[in-house]
């Protein structure tokens, strides 16, 4: 490690607790990841931008078609078995990439930003599935099958 990256080192940390004592920790970390970036707010900005109509608009429409295509006895080859399969693995993958991308702390003006977006987006999009496959456990309801009118 070179005495350029000590400096750089030591000004984010400053920079990151000049900032903290300013704003008086308001803002939880995932949102105040990244300090070196030119407005602290923009990191802010983004973030609630993706998790709110996230979590209280897309979630809920993903979770209420899953939940409406169960109750129609769809796709057919689909059971309680298969949605509680499906609850747990999407409950799963979300959770990791949700935490993932909050432990990322990647700069705004980077790459990894996208990344930390991307994977959050995923997590937010697996977790409407899950809740989705959570309430077709309990709405699923087979097709009766078609009677043959010959009979």
């Amino acid at each position: 490690m070179g005495r350029n990256d000590v400096v750089l080192a030591r000004e984010k940390s400053q920079c990151a607790a000049v900032w903290r004592q300013e704003n008086l920790c308001l803002v939880p970390r995932f949102f105040s990841t990244a300090c070196a970036m030119t407005s602290p707010e923009a990191s802010l900005r983004i973030g609630l931008a993706l998790f709110l109509p996230g979590f209280f608009v897309i979630v809920p429409s993903i979770a209420a078609v899953i939940g409406y295509a169960a109750w129609k006895g769809k796709p057919n080859n689909f059971g309680r078995d298969m949605y509680w399969t499906a609850f747990v693995a999407a409950g799963a993958a979300s959770g990791f990439l949700m935490v993932y991308a909050q432990r990322m702390s990647a700069d705004v003006r980077s790459w990894q930003y996208l990344a930390q977006l991307a994977c959050f987006g995923l997590g937010v999009l697996l977790f409407g599935v899950a809740g989705g496959c959570f309430i077709g456990i309990f709405t699923y309801r087979r097709r009766s099958s078609p009677q043959d009118p010959s009979e």
